[in-house]
């Protein structure tokens, strides 16, 4: 631990293999930095604005169907 920040130093040579070559802890030792809790709040995101794209895209389709129904049965009528 360096005295004057109260930091760990990681160091060539050091166990945390991970820490020395990208500066990041591994996922396994269960510290996530507030980057990795932001990247996944903002995949969580992306996830719920796709569902809610999907499911618009579904009804619009149905609506499409329907509509097609109803002119087909007018023009039977017709």
């Amino acid at each position: 631990m360096h005295p004057e920040s109260g930091r760990h130093i990681f160091r060539i040579g050091s166990s945390d293999s991970s820490f020395v070559l990208n500066g990041r802890y591994p996922s396994f030792c269960g510290s996530s930095s507030y980057g990795d809790a932001r990247q996944s709040q903002e995949v969580q995101s992306i996830r719920l604005e796709h569902e809610k794209e999907r499911a618009a895209r579904e009804n619009l389709e149905y609506r499409l169907e329907q509509l097609e129904k109803d002119r087909e049965e007018e023009r039977e009528q017709a």
